[in-house]
Formats: structure tokens, C-alpha cells, sequence
């Protein structure tokens, strides 16, 4: 803002100075409510897109109008991220920039399961001595695939186990 001051003698003459006044806004926008923290399914590449939290936040500020705040987070929505968790930073800025922050987490989940695409054959056995037999390992016979996990991370159980006796 422009101040004028001006100086008069007693003849009257003046002269004027013009003084510059700012004005400054200091003071952070205030999150009053961050998004919740959100479970996502992967989708079959093990990717979930980010959604926008923007719309769950509720700031204020003493300057700025809630509706001119400009709320941001650090992944656009849309965005694919991997399995896993994920840091979203949620930023409030208000006209004179100032900037409050909250954080929420994202957690990528794979739900789909591993598909079987070739199981063993059915096997017979024959009783030995005391009408037992053991069970073979069936597992070398899997193959299998998942959308997460690479074909030699999977873990393949076998029940009753390699070995059991049976009758």
C-alpha cells in the first residue's frame, strides 16, 4: 500500500514522501482433517492406481478462503504404483504460499491367486510291507504362475508331506 506523508511550513509550501507498506501472511493453512489411509487390490501387472484424496481434506486458513486453498498430494491421481506401501504427501497452500502438510499411506495388495496350470497325475501306489505305502512328492509336477510373484518365489506346500505313510 502507498502511504503518503507530507511535510507543510507555515507558509504553506509541502512536500510529499511516499512510504510502501506491506503486508504479509505468515502463517500456514491448518489441516483439520488428511485423508485416511487406503488398501488398494493390484491389479493383474501388480499395479493399483493412486485415487485422489484431494476431496478429503479439510483445511482452513485465516487469510485465504477455504475454497482458493490449493490442496496437492505427490502422486497424481491416476498415477500406477507397485505392490507394497506407499508415502502420498498431501500439501495446502494458501495465496501468500505458505504450506501445511499431511501424509497418508497407500498400500498396494495383491488379492488375486496363483493359478495352476498343470497339477500331477493321479498316481497309484501299491501297499508294501504292514499295508503302508509313502507318499511321493507331487510338487516337481506343479506348474504354476501368479501376477505378483515370479514362478520360483511361489511357495508350494504339499499335505500330508513327502514321505507320509499311508494305508
Amino acid at each position: 500500500y502507498p502511504i503518503t506523508i507530507t511535510v507543510a511550513d507555515a507558509a504553506g509550501n509541502e512536500t510529499p514522501c511516499t512510504v510502501t507498506l506491506s503486508v504479509k501472511d505468515t502463517d500456514a493453512p491448518v489441516i483439520m482433517t488428511c485423508a485416511i489411509d487406503q488398501i488398494l487390490d493390484a491389479d493383474e501387472n501388480c499395479q493399483a492406481a493412486v485415487p485422489d484424496v484431494t476431496k478429503q481434506i479439510m483445511a482452513s486458513d485465516s487469510c485465504t478462503a477455504d475454497g482458493d486453498l490449493i490442496i496437492s498430494q505427490s502422486h497424481e491421481a491416476g498415477t500406477l504404483v507397485d505392490s507394497g506401501e506407499h508415502t502420498l504427501t498431501i500439501t495446502v497452500a494458501d495465496a501468500s504460499g505458505n504450506e501445511a502438510t499431511c501424509t497418508v499411506t497407500l498400500t498396494v495388495s495383491e488379492t488375486t491367486v496363483p493359478e495352476i496350470t498343470t497339477c500331477p497325475s493321479d498316481r497309484q501306489l501299491y501297499v508294501g510291507a504292514g499295508c503302508h505305502a509313502f507318499v511321493p512328492d507331487f510338487t516337481a509336477g506343479i506348474i504354476a504362475s501368479d501376477n505378483c510373484t515370479a514362478p520360483a518365489d511361489l511357495v508350494i506346500v504339499q499335505l500330508p508331506g513327502v514321505g507320509t505313510q499311508v494305508g
